[in-house]
């Protein structure tokens, strides 16, 4: 069996395209930002997908993530690829999801009941 991987060229418009957003958001620009979402969202999604196993959460930290690009922009400096940006912005929610869920343990409703009863 032979397989093939291909391997994208580096987009300047794409970036171009980003930053431009980026700057719009930090604007107030509320256009801008569902522009950013809807570029970004496949790999935004499929990132966080990929850190915390959870199509839920992954859901989560994509909107947690154009809300802090939204509170984040007027900080964002064109050292880098705006996507590493937003990349890193959604690793960081996703391993402090992790870290969340990491601390608490679901309760099987027999011991919610009982906790309940204990707890007038």
């Amino acid at each position: 069996m032979i397989f093939c991987m291909t391997v994208a060229e580096p987009d300047p418009d794409a970036d171009a395209a980003l930053e431009d957003c980026i700057a719009r958001i930090a604007g107030g620009d509320k256009d801008a930002l569902a522009d950013l979402y809807n570029r970004t969202r496949p790999a935004v999604y499929g990132f966080a997908l990929s850190i915390v196993k959870n199509a839920h959460d992954a859901e989560d930290i994509l909107h947690d993530a154009c809300l802090q690009v939204w509170n984040a922009a007027g900080g964002y400096r064109r050292q880098g690829k705006p996507m590493a940006w937003v990349l890193t912005i959604t690793r960081n929610l996703a391993i402090s999801r992790l870290r969340e869920h990491g601390r608490t343990e679901p309760l099987v409703q027999e011991d919610w009941q009982d906790r309940l009863a204990d707890n007038p």
